[in-house]
């Protein structure tokens, strides 16, 4: 029982400390400079091109990247359903790129280490670029502390650390 009390209060003092963190940081959509200061010619930036430490994707997500495969991906969330949605992109960031795999896998680490399969939508001959999960405990982890996902890609496994999300 004690230790059922500690991992609650862990998930209330994390989700306050989120909750204070968005309240100071914030990723907002508003520009920093104000209209007034802009100049009048060239218009600010919109919201996708706002600069706070990290790449938004196509889809809205957080964009990250495998190198050594020479792609990138996107995960966007739906904390209100516990969804992660990712997406494989070519280099560019913006033309999905179907892989041969049915599944990737996330992984994170609190006191044990808790594997997640998320399964490919879409499969067309055995390539897809979407896969998503709905999942409390990843949806949790994208939040607060961020994932290891591991790709399969033409035999060869990548991994990548997926940040917490910088917006909570």
């Amino acid at each position: 029982m004690d230790g059922e009390n500690n991992v609650s209060t862990l998930k209330i003092f994390s989700g306050l400390i989120c909750i204070v963190a968005l309240a100071i940081a914030g990723c907002s959509d508003v520009a920093p400079d104000s209209d007034a200061t802009r100049n009048p010619v060239t218009p600010g930036p919109t919201p996708d091109q706002h600069d706070h430490g990290h790449a938004h994707g196509p889809k809205g997500g957080e964009l990250f990247e495998i190198p050594a495969a020479g792609i990138k991906g996107e995960w966007v969330p739906k904390y209100g359903q516990d969804l992660i949605i990712f997406y494989i992109y070519e280099q560019d960031g913006k033309t999905e790129m179907p892989i041969k795999a049915e599944k990737l896998v996330g992984s994170f680490k609190i006191q044990e280490v808790e594997t997640f399969d998320i399964p490919a939508v879409g499969v067309d001959e055995g390539m897809a670029s979407k896969f998503e999960i709905v999942d409390e405990k990843l949806a949790l982890a994208m939040k607060t502390s961020g994932i290891t996902l591991t790709v399969d890609i033409d035999g060869q496994t990548h991994t990548v650390e997926l940040e917490k999300d910088p917006h909570h």
